[in-house]
């Protein structure tokens, strides 16, 4: 249901980190986000006026990761790993269209101390580095976790 991408090192070919996307299909209420993007979201799908939603078609990025193992010189940063996506939405885009990227954040929490949120920091990062704006939270049956939806225009 996705297709991974697997970025490496021009010199050496190590493996620097992978992100996998998919093609899914998305609700959004429309009091959940700014009214540029519910704008942008009436040209891309279809309203549910009673539900005050708009199913979209949105590309997921459902996995994101660096390769830890790399020397620190070599390592690539979350802006760069961000990057490569970019790059590869935008081709996709170009081929076939679409106006939304979208990704979870899990909600994970320290049972020792739930005042700490380390997904926090995710979100951050998300949002300021790569223009991501959180619009609902679900829960997951399959896995019972709880997770934060975030979403960018593209």
């Amino acid at each position: 249901m996705s297709v991974t991408y697997l970025v490496s090192d021009s010199e050496d070919a190590s493996l620097l980190g992978y992100f996998s996307l998919a093609n899914k299909a998305l609700e959004i209420r429309k009091e959940a986000v700014s009214k540029g993007l519910a704008k942008k979201a009436s040209r891309y799908g279809i309203l549910d006026e009673d539900e005050g939603s708009y199913t979209i078609q949105a590309y997921l990025l459902a996995q994101f990761g660096k390769n830890y193992a790399v020397s620190d010189g070599n390592r690539i940063d979350a802006a760069g790993l961000m990057s490569q996506v970019n790059m590869v939405i935008a081709q996709i885009q170009h081929m076939i269209g679409g106006g939304f990227i979208y990704l979870d954040v899990e909600k994970t929490c320290d049972p020792e101390n739930p005042d700490e949120k380390p997904y926090e920091k995710l979100l951050k990062i998300y949002r300021d580095k790569a223009g991501y704006v959180a619009f609902n939270e679900r829960h997951s049956p399959s896995d019972g976790k709880n997770y934060i939806m975030m979403i960018k225009a593209i």
